[in-house]
């Protein structure tokens, strides 16, 4: 029997919250989500592997992240919006899978 209330919005197949996982629903529902956490998890480890800037910039990288603005424009092929971005980022952050570094607008996964 699954928790009452509204099912948690992480992408974990169990979740601390006890409230019912996403990970049963269908893909299409979450994909912006899935895809936005797999954007900051990548660039964070392509900066970790020293791929990029080379010297205080690859230094930065590492710290700082990822920015908002950086994601959707490697999103905008897929016609996701600035605000849709923000929204999952913030959503994310609540759950647990991303935080913010130098800023407001500076994420890691």
């Amino acid at each position: 029997r699954e928790p009452a209330g509204p099912a948690c919005r992480c992408l974990q197949p169990k979740c601390e919250c006890g409230a019912p996982s996403r990970q049963g629903k269908p893909p299409a529902l979450f994909s912006v989500q899935q895809q936005v956490l797999a954007y900051f998890k990548q660039a964070g480890e392509t900066a970790e592997a020293g791929g990029g800037s080379q010297g205080v910039g690859l230094e930065v990288a590492k710290i700082a992240g990822s920015t908002i603005a950086q994601c959707h424009e490697a999103m905008a092929a897929s016609g996701v919006s600035l605000e849709q971005i923000r929204n999952e980022v913030n959503q994310l952050v609540s759950d647990g899978h991303l935080y913010s570094t130098i800023d407001d607008d500076h994420y890691k996964g």
